[in-house]
């Protein structure tokens, strides 16, 4: 008989476990994707580290552990503005940050910086919210310790899921007393769980990105650009967002364009706008 209470005492804990995600989700709704990681081979990575101006670079951010990155170092070295690109979840992060990263600069000669997060690209580790704010603030390090560029200098650009690292590297820059130039947002996140797959998702609860808790410390100016026909991203998320940074912030909305803002035109033009009123060349 007390056999029959311990399983029965085991199957209603194990239920509660098992039904604690859908519940929780229940009470609070939140967006939710999968970590969207592929391997970069050594060969690919060289060839685009080859390409005419840029060279690889790593950033080690643990024992035994670097990120992969790439870097456009500008002739006029002492005076030039540089451009850092923090990629979305995305398959290909140092291929569309590069090419993210060509079209703003277009022939200036201009330092250009994108490294792929933990466990994205063939960066070793695997990606969290701890690792991501730590390792975003390091990126910049790189620039301001490395490179020996003032912050004044520097115009960061976040796409999707690298709208929180971009915002976690500036706010935490900026506690420093090491105001950025620019903060360029397209299509960033406010809210959401990221899991390392489908089944983790149902589950479990994932990995929770909160862009919001940065706010108070991201210095102006700062540019918030949505498309009015993102179906990854609600629409709704980037406008609160510009609302609570208030006078700091400027809110374009790019009628009918997607969720994957880094090959909209109008979406980049507005952030090279923002950065030429911003920086003196």
């Amino acid at each position: 008989m007390k056999a029959f209470w311990w399983v029965l005492v085991a199957g209603v804990l194990g239920g509660a476990a098992f039904a604690r995600p859908f519940v929780i989700r229940r009470l609070k709704p939140r967006l939710r994707f999968e970590y969207s990681r592929r391997a970069l081979s050594a060969e690919e990575y060289a060839k685009l580290g080859a390409r005419p101006g840029w060279a690889t670079i790593t950033l080690p951010v643990a024992p035994g552990a670097s990120l992969r990155g790439l870097i456009r170092r500008p002739t006029d070295a002492a005076g030039a503005r540089w451009i850092v690109f923090y990629p979305g979840n995305d398959f290909t992060q140092l291929k569309r940050g590069q090419r993210t990263l060509d079209y703003l600069r277009g022939d200036r000669d201009e330092g250009l910086l994108v490294f792929a997060d933990r466990g994205y690209d063939g960066s070793a580790g695997t990606a969290s919210p701890e690792t991501m704010q730590s390792d975003g603030l390091r990126m910049l390090d790189v620039l301001f310790e490395a490179e020996h560029v003032e912050p004044g200098r520097v115009n960061v650009v976040g796409f999707s899921l690298g709208g929180f690292v971009a915002c976690a590297a500036v706010s935490g820059a900026a506690k420093r007393g090491q105001n950025v130039a620019t903060l360029s947002l397209l299509a960033s996140v406010t809210t959401v769980e990221m899991n390392p797959s489908g089944l983790g998702a149902r589950l479990a609860i994932g990995d929770m990105y909160e862009i919001l808790p940065f706010e108070p410390h991201l210095p102006a100016p700062i540019l918030v650009v949505h498309g009015t026909a993102d179906s990854s991203l609600p629409l709704a998320g980037s406008r609160d967002l510009a609302t609570r940074l208030g006078s700091r912030a400027t809110f374009v909305e790019i009628p009918g364009a997607r969720h994957e803002l880094p090959d909209n035109h109008a979406a980049l033009d507005a952030v090279r706008a923002l950065i030429d009123s911003a920086t003196n060349h």
